[in-house]
């Protein structure tokens, strides 16, 4: 008996039939969609994370600008012709932060988002970290070595070496204590716990006064000046012990420069992001960019930036070998710190050949520090050697927050240092980092 084959249509019809009765796959449910208001260094990490996560992101900026206050003005040299054949390196000048803390926040953002961050940012270490010289010519170099910082200390404050690194560890234990608080809000896991979280400290000791612990801890008084400017301890509102941690980050940590300038740390987070497929909107208010989004991330500034004085940008004709990357210059008591970031004195290619960038923060007018540099800085012919002053237009702060959004998170700044780029995305990714589901 032969084999019964069906007609092809009614094979066809038969196949149809059986294919329409079974069970369908459910499509996969579409992205979700996350706006994040602001595109400083902050905004730009959690838009990297969310989208490595796979969410669909778009960033919206009010200013013309993407990083915040990682800016750089380039000004060419007025007077020196160009080589033959190419251009001469202009002055670059940095506008924002000076230096970079905890460079692996970003090696840990940029693995996430599949590249290396080794890359795109060549770092280099600050060494010494901080060089700190008085009225009379005493100098004290904030070395990044231990071994090389013990010998600075004990060769102008023996007495103080001990009282130092206990402050060191006193700064680790409140870093122990702060980290995982950066980026929590303040009410993010109620009341009780909050409570929990304020006893911690004050266990900790970070309730008490930063000036209590360094009187305790530190004899000299020109050791205290040069700790209290660095840790930015200016106000009352700033006398916290936990300032400390500042101390200890920088030298357990180090202070490192950007290659190329800060401002290349904001170019970077950018190109990353719109590799992910994010959508990144400048000179756009947060309240044109529509209600379509499943989650709302702030990541604008929500607070006053801390003061630092005026800047005056000077570029130099010739070397300035008295200097190193930063530079403090304490006066009488009736005059207060100048400040004198030079760059080039780490990276060469910030200034045109045998040229210097310096970029002083003071509050007094630009004559002046040009003189007191002349004397206590050593730069005697300052005034003659000046070639570019630029006049840089910092574009405002966002002023304007969004109406009321469903489903909106607020990062915090972060307590210790609202200005540094590291904490900043730091504080950005802890408070997005629940937001959606990690990838497998």
């Amino acid at each position: 008996m032969g084999c019964y084959h069906a007609p092809k249509w009614r094979a066809k019809e038969l196949l149809t039939k059986n294919t329409n009765n079974l069970p369908t796959a459910a499509a996969p449910p579409p992205p979700p969609r996350v706006l994040v208001v602001g595109a400083g260094v902050g905004g730009l990490a959690a838009a990297i994370r969310l989208a490595a996560d796979g969410a669909a992101v778009r960033v919206v900026e009010e200013r013309s600008h993407v990083g915040g206050n990682l800016r750089q003005c380039a000004v060419p040299h007025p007077v020196r012709p160009s080589p033959a054949g190419g251009e001469d390196r202009p002055f670059r000048f940095d506008t924002g932060p000076t230096a970079l803390a905890l460079p692996y926040v970003f090696m840990d953002l940029f693995a996430a988002a599949g590249e290396d961050v080794r890359d795109h940012l060549p770092i280099v270490q600050i060494d010494p970290i901080v060089r700190y010289v008085w009225p009379d010519g005493m100098r004290f170099d904030f070395r990044a070595d231990q071994r090389n910082l013990r010998d600075e200390l004990t060769r102008l404050w023996p007495h103080d070496v001990d009282g130092f690194f206990r402050l060191l560890d006193d700064g680790r234990r409140f870093w122990a204590q702060l980290e995982p608080q950066i980026g929590m809000p303040h009410d993010a896991d109620g009341a009780v716990q909050t409570v929990r979280r304020l006893v911690s400290l004050v266990r900790a000791g970070q309730g008490a006064r930063f000036s209590r612990l360094l009187a305790r801890r530190i004899s000299s008084p020109r050791l205290r000046e040069a700790i209290n400017h660095f840790v930015g301890n200016v106000d009352a509102s700033a006398d916290r012990a936990s300032r400390a941690a500042m101390l200890w980050i920088a030298h357990y940590h180090g202070l490192w420069h950007i290659t190329g300038g800060m401002h290349r740390l904001a170019e970077q987070l950018e190109r990353i992001a719109r590799k992910l497929g994010v959508q990144i909107d400048t000179n756009r208010s947060p309240d044109m960019a529509g209600p379509d989004a499943d989650v709302t991330v702030l990541a604008t500034e929500s607070g006053p930036p801390r003061e630092s004085g005026g800047a005056v940008m000077l570029g130099i004709e010739g070397l300035c070998p008295q200097l190193v990357h930063h530079n403090v210059f304490f006066g009488e008591p009736d005059r207060p710190a100048i400040a004198v970031y030079a760059p080039t004195r780490t990276d060469s290619s910030l200034a045109p050949e045998g040229c210097e960038t310096l970029v002083v923060r003071a509050t007094l007018r630009g004559d002046q520090v040009v003189d007191i540099l002349g004397t206590t800085g050593g730069l005697t012919d300052l005034r003659r050697r000046i070639v570019v002053t630029p006049q840089v237009r910092v574009e405002p702060s966002p002023r304007a927050m969004p109406g009321p959004r469903a489903n909106a998170i607020v990062i915090p700044r972060p307590d210790l240092d609202s200005e540094d780029p590291a904490l900043m995305a730091f504080s950005a990714l802890r408070a997005t980092s629940d937001l959606l589901p990690r990838r497998s």
